[in-house]
């Protein structure tokens, strides 16, 4: 699946990484269900991401090549 289409992901929607071998300190948090939590845009025009785990007692920030739909 190509991460093009997430250029369109909405508050809520439900994702995991594509390459969880690539983010340190990914051992369990590896499979894990993440939630969009908020979409930010750069000067760019790119998205960026934060989303959240329940596995985790913190959000991430990543971009829409990061992540598969989960």
């Amino acid at each position: 699946m190509s991460t093009h289409e997430y250029d369109e992901l909405q508050i809520g929607a439900k994702v995991h990484f594509a390459d969880p071998e690539r983010v340190a300190g990914m051992s369990k948090a590896a499979a894990a269900v993440y939630r969009v939590e908020n979409l930010l845009k750069t000067a760019d025009g790119a998205t960026l991401y934060t989303i959240k785990s329940d596995a985790e007692p913190f959000e991430r920030l990543v971009s829409a090549s990061d992540l598969n739909r989960g």
